[in-house]
């Protein structure tokens, strides 16, 4: 049975999931951005980076 407890508890499980998913993004956009940064094709890199991100806003 189901209870208004559970229901929030439940909640409160789901948000943390949440937050713990949102932080290995967050590392790994952050990883992946000093990979670039460091590469010996750096400018190449973000020339690529900079023309999928326009075309991604749009």
């Amino acid at each position: 049975m189901t209870t208004p407890a559970s229901i929030v508890t439940n909640k409160q499980e789901q948000t943390h999931q949440e937050y713990l998913r949102a932080e290995r993004l967050q590392e790994s956009a952050h990883r992946q951005s000093l990979a670039v940064a460091e590469s010996y094709n750096e400018p190449e890199d973000q020339a690529f980076v900079d023309a999928v991100s326009v075309v991604t806003l749009k």
